[in-house]
């Protein structure tokens, strides 16, 4: 018979009724099948310091392996729960370098828009003013077609009007001539009629 079953039951019967506040805690509060609540971590350790305390001064080598197994699933749930948090800060992480990359590349996209824009509103000033510059062009060689134009007209005119004077002259001038060769021709039959008188007067 094993001499420490005994007092073994005694140490788990006890540690099974001091529980009893926290299972009904659990129970009420809905943490019954949640081992990593604080409370009832806070129970296992003591459950565990307890038993190996125990069995060690019994001498009940069960009771320190149940202290031990205890205290190892209580290292177990410390080290997943700091896994756990640590995977949690990662993916919190994760998701803020996430939300900073989305927020540069929209930031990038509105940038990139922005100076499309401005380009567009560039271009299509630079081409306002290029078409405004071609037809202030088109407009001075418009008008230096319409002056030179209305000089050629002036000059054909000018010359149009002299060559019309010039005609005149020349008209009038040889009606001078005729005129005068008119009057020498009588002149000359003045003459002749007078000779012609004269050698008449001394004949007879």
């Amino acid at each position: 018979m094993d001499i420490n079953a005994i007092p073994r039951t005694a140490v788990r019967y006890g540690i099974a009724a001091s529980r009893l506040p926290l299972t009904a805690a659990e129970v009420v509060l809905g943490h019954r099948d949640e081992p990593t609540w604080g409370p009832t971590v806070a129970f296992d350790r003591v459950q565990a310091q307890v038993k190996e305390a125990l069995g060690g001064a019994l001498h009940d080598d069960v009771l320190v392996e149940e202290g031990r197994l205890i205290a190892a699933k209580l290292a177990k749930q410390d080290q997943a729960s700091t896994l756990d948090a640590l995977a949690a800060e990662r993916r919190d992480e994760a998701a803020d370098e996430l939300e900073a990359a989305r927020a540069r590349a929209a930031a990038q996209r509105k940038a990139a828009a922005t100076a499309a824009e401005r380009k567009k509103q560039a271009a299509a000033k630079q081409a306002a003013s290029a078409e405004r510059s071609a037809a202030e062009s088109a407009r001075k060689q418009q008008a230096l077609v319409e002056q030179a134009t209305a000089s050629a007209a002036e000059a054909v005119e000018r010359q149009g009007r002299t060559a019309r004077l010039a005609a005149i002259d020349a008209e009038q001038a040889a009606l001078d001539t005729q005129k005068a060769a008119a009057a020498k021709a009588r002149k000359a039959k003045a003459a002749e009629r007078r000779i012609a008188a004269s050698k008449a007067a001394r004949t007879s």
